[in-house]
C-alpha cells in the first residue's frame, strides 16, 4: 500500500513499513529479503517494464513525476500543497493508470 504524502509517496502498512520506514532512498541490499522466483511471468514482465522505463531516473525526477500523475493528484484534492496527507492510494487506481500507459506505450512500439 503507498499512502499519499506531500513528499513523494511512501510505503506503509504491511512488511515494507519495517523496512524502509521514513527512507527516501533505499540500497539494493535493502530490499534483498524477496524471492523472484515466487513472481509470475507477467509479474516479472511488469517489474521489467518499469525499470527500463524508470530505473535510469534520478530520485528527484522521480519525485517530481509523481506529483504530476493521476493517482497523486487524486489523493492530494482538498490539500494545500505544504499541507501533510496519509490518504491510501488505492491499487485500483494506479492499475488503471500505470495499465493506461503501458497500453499507451506498446501501441507506440508497434
Amino acid at each position: 500500500m503507498l499512502e499519499r504524502r506531500r513528499n513523494p509517496p511512501t510505503l506503509g502498512g504491511g512488511g515494507c513499513q519495517e523496512y524502509h520506514c521514513g527512507k527516501y532512498n533505499i540500497s539494493a541490499d535493502e530490499v534483498a529479503y524477496g524471492d523472484a522466483e515466487n513472481l509470475s511471468d507477467e509479474q516479472k514482465d511488469t517489474i521489467d517494464h518499469v525499470l527500463k522505463y524508470y530505473g535510469d531516473k534520478n530520485l528527484q525526477w522521480l519525485s517530481d513525476l509523481t506529483h504530476l500523475e493521476e493517482p497523486w493528484r487524486k489523493g492530494r484534492q482538498g490539500l494545500a500543497s505544504n499541507e501533510r496527507g496519509n490518504n491510501v492510494i488505492e491499487h485500483s487506481d494506479m492499475f488503471e493508470y500505470y495499465s493506461s500507459l503501458r497500453q499507451e506505450g506498446d501501441s507506440s512500439e508497434s
